[in-house]
């Protein structure tokens, strides 16, 4: 019998100077750079769709979804200047920055669509990338994982007891959709008070018969009128100048119990006079441990109305599901029919997450190592590399001097 035939050869690995991995704001914002120095031996790679930009914000689409820092500050000071409704971005207005940004400034030929990539190994002079099945799809000299230290595909979900009890409806955040009107009558319970509850509960609550929100930690919410946007680069210059000098008045205090004091003082006076005692932050809490968030929405003013409602989880916290809702320590029970966790997500690497794994010189970078220096680059390592925790146990040890990019695509070693 004649011979089988031979099995077709795989395709080489398609081979550039960078890759950069996602098309999130850091990934566009990096790949836009790289154009505007005249760098054109990339590509951006994304697990999602043609076209599919925005990382975060296209995965994330629940009621009110916006920015919470002001529009001049989130955005690259060298790219063109979005047309916004208002001092915070909203989602949609976002997507279609992104999309611009990726068109106009990049080209859509410099992405590739539908790449998941699994792991990345380095050799000292190229970096393979693999997808799931092992199978080696990129080659570059340069890695830029454009991608968070959270994996946004991998919600956190407490395991509170006896959820199969529960009769209504269970949903993290990220899940929930622009839609309101199916609240619409129902009592809602949203678990968790970061920035994602302060956008969403104003947005329910107006449909619902009540919203309970549980927290935890309150952060310091910050209540903030979105006002229009000024035209023109000028103005936009002097609102970051302004963002930066409020910025670094927060930090500059930190390390110092006094002067902490001093700053929580006059953030409470300044922004919290006419609050309840129950929505501020403790007066002990440093205003740097939990993130700033600027209400527009009308978190506090739905709680002074009565529309939102505060549970302290932190004294009388969640302690299992009930038919009818959330059974609390002390025996009391929140009435919902739907119950929205805004309880953040997991952290790369974890036991119970898939993410990019890495090995250099055949050495595997640990999780502990990566995850706080995703984004940071050291010497000797092309853009991506575990900072070494001793000279005799760096996976860098052996690397080659530092290579730079030009402005043709080559590479030269200095």
């Amino acid at each position: 019998p004649p011979p089988p035939p031979a099995a077709a050869a795989a395709d080489p690995p398609l081979s550039v100077d960078i890759v950069i991995i996602g098309a999130g704001l850091s990934g566009l914002t990096a790949a836009a750079y790289l154009k505007k120095e005249g760098i054109e031996s990339f590509l951006v790679v994304d697990e999602g769709g043609q076209g599919a930009v925005g990382g975060t914000w296209r995965d994330h689409a629940f009621p009110n979804a916006g920015t919470d820092t002001e529009v001049p500050t989130y955005y690259p000071s060298f790219l063109p200047t979005p047309e916004t409704s208002s001092q915070y971005g909203k989602r949609d207005e976002i997507m279609s920055y992104f999309k611009r940004v990726a068109k106009e400034q990049i080209g859509e030929h410099k992405f590739l669509w539908g790449v998941s990539v699994a792991s990345a190994k380095f050799d000292g002079s190229w970096w393979a990338l693999s997808d799931a099945s092992g199978t080696t799809t990129l080659r570059c000299r340069f890695l830029m994982p454009a991608i968070y230290s959270i994996s946004c595909k991998w919600p956190h979900l407490p395991a509170i007891p006896n959820r199969d009890l529960f009769a209504g409806d269970v949903q993290h955040s990220m899940h929930l959709g622009p839609q309101v009107e199916r609240f619409r009558g129902q009592h809602v319970a949203i678990i968790g008070c970061g920035a994602s509850t302060i956008q969403i509960a104003p947005a329910i609550a107006p449909v619902a018969a009540s919203v309970t929100v549980l927290r935890r930690t309150m952060p310091y919410i910050i209540e903030q009128a979105s006002a229009p946007m000024p035209k023109g680069r000028l103005a936009w210059a002097f609102w970051r100048l302004a963002y930066e000098l409020r910025n670094d008045l927060y930090t500059m205090f930190d390390g110092s119990r006094r002067l902490e004091w001093l700053l929580r003082q006059w953030v409470r006076l300044c922004f919290f006079r006419k609050r309840e005692a129950h929505t501020l932050p403790p007066a002990s809490q440093p205003v740097q441990c939990t993130r700033r968030c600027y209400d527009y929405c009308g978190f506090i003013e739905g709680i002074r109305r009565g529309t939102i409602s505060l549970v302290d989880a932190s004294v009388n916290a969640v302690s299992s599901f009930s038919a009818s809702g959330l059974v609390l320590r002390d025996g009391s029970e929140v009435r919902a029919d739907s119950v929205i966790f805004a309880t953040g997500y997991k952290t790369i690497g974890g036991d119970d997450t898939t993410d990019l794994h890495y090995e250099v010189l055949g050495e595997k970078v640990p999780v502990s190592d990566r995850v706080p220096n995703l984004l940071m680059p050291i010497a000797g390592c092309p853009i991506y590399c575990t900072p070494p925790r001793r000279t005799e146990d760096s996976a860098c040890r052996t690397l080659p001097q530092r290579a730079t990019p030009q402005r043709d695509g080559r590479i030269v070693r200095r």
